[in-house]
């Protein structure tokens, strides 16, 4: 078995704020990768990061739809693991 690679595919993926996200004449099937802390990280912190305003997260989403994208917006544990 071959592993499957995005390289080889017509999916496109993009992470924010790293590249940004897809050009508005983005055709390819895609992805939107965030995370809801506004510092970008994901993993455990010893302090609760604040988030992403909701106006930023509901406008990315949009735009993802709009560019043909789907938006993965990843949630970390808190402090206690939740």
């Amino acid at each position: 078995n071959k592993e499957y690679s995005h390289a080889h595919s017509d999916l496109a993926n993009w992470e924010r704020p790293v590249d940004g996200g897809p050009p508005a004449s983005n055709t390819l099937a895609g992805e939107v990768s965030d995370t809801i802390r506004a510092d970008g990280s994901w993993h455990y912190r010893t302090f609760d990061p604040p988030l992403r305003l909701t106006a930023f997260l509901v406008d990315t989403a949009k735009q993802a739809n709009a560019r043909n994208a789907n938006y993965l917006l990843n949630v970390g544990p808190d402090r206690t693991g939740n």
